[in-house]
């Protein structure tokens, strides 16, 4: 839970929508971002938090029918997910390309995909 998904999730709280948050943080590292931004996420019932790897379809599978469960309409997907190498170009190795795009363009898209279903 980043820079980009931190302010969003705080704007759709603020404005009474109800969200679920994926990342691959586990839930002490979850609870002490949010309450870096002041939310209690044992106290706000309108948020929900699960540990989801976006690069297995199946944790994406859970975490929507999870969502869906809880608040039982999935309106708005936000991805925000994303990974970034420093290594110069010339020293990239084709695992670490593949680690950024299957989590930052396959996983964003079969997340946005499985929520539309």
């Amino acid at each position: 839970i980043g820079s980009l998904g931190l302010p969003s999730i705080k704007a759709f709280c603020s404005h009474g929508a109800n969200v679920s948050v994926a990342d691959i943080c586990s839930e002490e590292e979850a609870e002490d971002r949010f309450a870096n931004i002041g939310i209690d996420l044992h106290v706000n019932q309108q948020l929900l938090y699960q540990r989801c790897n976006i690069r297995s379809l199946k944790d994406i599978e859970i975490f929507m029918q999870t969502a869906f469960d809880r608040f039982g309409a999935i309106n708005t997907c936000c991805a925000h997910a994303g990974v970034v190498s420093v290594t110069p170009v010339l020293e990239e190795t084709e695992d670490e390309l593949h680690r950024i795009l299957d989590n930052n363009v396959i996983g964003s898209f079969l997340f946005a995909q499985t929520a539309a279903k």
